[in-house]
């Protein structure tokens, strides 16, 4: 996911830009855009202590200041992705979980390894036929919100289905492929910061030259247990009862805070842009 500060703001939920399809604008009546971040959230509350108290800290939220939108960064039908026209699961992972009465706002999704398991034409299809909150017109998507002052923010949802290909590739096109995410990732100064769901646990690892900062939230349902990070300026954790993302973006920078099921701000970092380019 990116953002621009002069007036815009990107976001890249997965990792290969490609192309992108299908666009959609939504108008927030305030300076401030809130979003709630999850990710590997594909599990019913039923069958996961962790997703129901996140979902209860999430709502117990969104009734002091509410959010504007959501962002779901993968991982949504544990544990081995959907059969065919298994609707029922996303059902009760997702919107049961957020109910539309409480929740009217899109979840931008995208899909995780887990889901490349199963069938993914049926999550395409979930959104389609079921519940277009879970926003997933296509596998790679813009979406625009523009605030009140006339801030223009756009996200940009780019999926990961190259790295996870059901398909046999050619080796030379994979190689191409994985080039292309490290050029994307590494080499590119326009980019202020990197969403995903990688692990069931929770990491920031700081800019590193011209390596933007990458923020990592995929304990919403599940959790790892995680151990001391080997990498310089990265801070790692994994609450034993799961948590969640709050990123709050205003024309000037954003803000991303870490939180975990009861609530409590385990981290808060202040993203400012990059030559006046990109967040993501």
């Amino acid at each position: 996911m990116m953002i621009t500060a002069n007036s815009r703001i990107h976001c890249l939920c997965s990792l290969l830009l490609f192309i992108i399809h299908t666009q959609k604008t939504v108008v927030v009546d305030d300076t401030q855009l809130n979003v709630v971040v999850v990710g590997d959230i594909g599990l019913p509350e039923r069958k996961s202590f962790i997703k129901t108290k996140v979902v209860r800290a999430i709502c117990a939220q969104n009734e002091q200041v509410p959010f504007h939108l959501g962002i779901n960064l993968g991982g949504n039908a544990y544990y081995n992705g959907l059969r065919k026209n298994e609707f029922a699961v996303l059902e009760w992972a997702i919107s049961q979980s957020f109910p539309k009465a409480i929740f009217p706002f899109d979840f931008l999704t995208e899909l995780g390894k887990v889901d490349y398991d199963g069938d993914v034409d049926t999550e395409l299809n979930y959104y389609v036929r079921y519940d277009n909150r879970f926003y997933l017109p296509n596998k790679n998507y813009f979406y625009d919100v523009t605030l009140s002052d006339g801030t223009s923010i756009r996200f940009i949802c780019i999926d990961s289905t190259q790295l996870y290909e059901t398909n046999p590739l050619e080796s030379d096109i994979r190689e191409l492929q994985i080039q292309d995410t490290i050029t994307l990732l590494d080499n590119s100064g326009f980019l202020t910061a990197i969403f995903n769901a990688y692990n069931h646990n929770m990491q920031w690892h700081s800019r590193w030259l011209i390596r933007p900062p990458v923020i990592s939230v995929g304990n919403s349902a599940l959790n790892d247990p995680v151990t001391a990070s080997r990498t310089p300026n990265s801070w790692c954790l994994s609450p034993t009862d799961g948590g969640y993302g709050q990123l709050s973006v205003t024309k000037q920078f954003a803000i991303f805070k870490f939180i975990d099921s009861d609530g409590t701000i385990l981290r808060e970092e202040k993203i400012y842009p990059v030559d006046k380019s990109i967040f993501v």
